[in-house]
């Protein structure tokens, strides 16, 4: 059975500052990964501009560093989605002026040019439409794709869900079709992957947000709404989520 946390955490939470010399300007709609004892931080925008830089937290030292990476990389973008696997963070899609649907590798140690080297991935299959707001999670040696706005308007979205595999050369897209009743269409949702399952909470499309939770099996890919016992969370997008002890941790 998943469970659910809510916290306010405003209170009792204590945030320590990383002192460098230098880190990342202040933005949002960015993408990050867990990577050897760091987080991978790619893209975003502050309100008026996008980013394509790449920088690495480390969480020993809490100490930024800014990646110098190669002169072939993905246009400036926000609303994508990353993961990490085989020691690369692979991206998808995003806005940068208008939604993308290209998939693009970092791998995480440097090239014989002492760079971090990015490659765009042709990848075999049906894609996905260009998209921001989506989420993805890693599970099976597969990047696990859903919903997000894709067509131009922020009043549509899709809740399609694709895999992309990554043991196959090139990287296969496969569209898969659920079972069961699914959730409305959203973007800007949190998910998280617990027991075989994708679980997904929130998000919201146009001026409509959700506090609903949905799962999604992995294995047979057959949507469930969950019943919830507690207070709810309100409704929102644009949040995040991480697993812990067994639970679903909102914020």
């Amino acid at each position: 059975m998943i469970s659910f946390l809510f916290r306010l955490v405003f209170i009792y939470l204590t945030y320590a500052r990383a002192t460098v010399a230098t880190s990342p300007e202040a933005r949002s709609d960015h993408s990050s990964i867990l990577y050897n004892n760091a987080m991978v931080m790619f893209g975003g925008w502050d309100g008026s501009n996008r980013f394509n830089d790449a920088w690495t937290l480390d969480l020993t030292s809490d100490t930024w560093e800014k990646l110098e990476t190669s002169d072939t990389k993905p246009s400036a973008r926000s609303g994508h989605s990353s993961i990490a696997y085989d020691g690369k963070m692979i991206m998808f899609g995003g806005w940068d002026g208008s939604e993308k649907n290209d998939v693009w590798t970092l791998k995480l140690t440097k090239n014989e040019d002492n760079k971090y080297a990015w490659n765009e991935i042709e990848t075999s299959g049906t894609k996905p439409s260009a998209r921001n707001g989506h989420s993805s999670i890693l599970y099976n040696n597969n990047m696990v794709m859903v919903g997000g706005h894709a067509h131009s308007g922020l009043n549509d979205a899709e809740t399609d869900v694709w895999t992309l595999d990554l043991t196959n050369d090139p990287y296969k897209w496969t569209k898969r079709t659920p079972s069961g009743t699914k959730p409305s269409t959203r973007a800007w949702f949190s998910s998280i992957v617990y027991n075989n399952q994708m679980v997904i909470f929130g998000g919201g499309i146009g001026d409509s947000s959700k506090n609903d939770a949905w799962t999604l099996n992995l294995g047979s890919y057959a949507w469930n709404e969950l019943e919830m016992s507690g207070t709810k969370p309100s409704a929102r997008n644009g949040h995040s989520s991480i697993l812990y002890d067994g639970k679903m941790v909102t914020f």
